[in-house]
């Protein structure tokens, strides 16, 4: 569960499983949002770039693209 603004924030997990670690991938949307709200939104190759170094953080076997270093189309 994650905390925001207006409390707590529950993700609901339908179609594919978390590459990262729910807690990773949740603290990632949290960065997201508020970037936005500072106004310096990210765009999509910032984001996958953000979520390929986030997996080799974490040590986790991901699906990534190690030779473009960012997460695929469909993550």
């Amino acid at each position: 569960m994650l905390m925001l603004e207006g409390g707590p924030f529950e993700v609901p997990k339908l179609g594919r499983p978390f590459v990262l670690p729910k807690l990773v991938e949740l603290s990632l949307v949290k960065y997201i949002i508020e970037m936005q709200e500072l106004g310096f939104g990210l765009n999509v190759t910032q984001i996958k770039r953000l979520a390929f170094e986030l997996s080799e953080a974490t040590s986790k076997k991901s699906p990534f693209n190690e030779d473009r270093e960012k997460a695929g189309s469909f993550w």
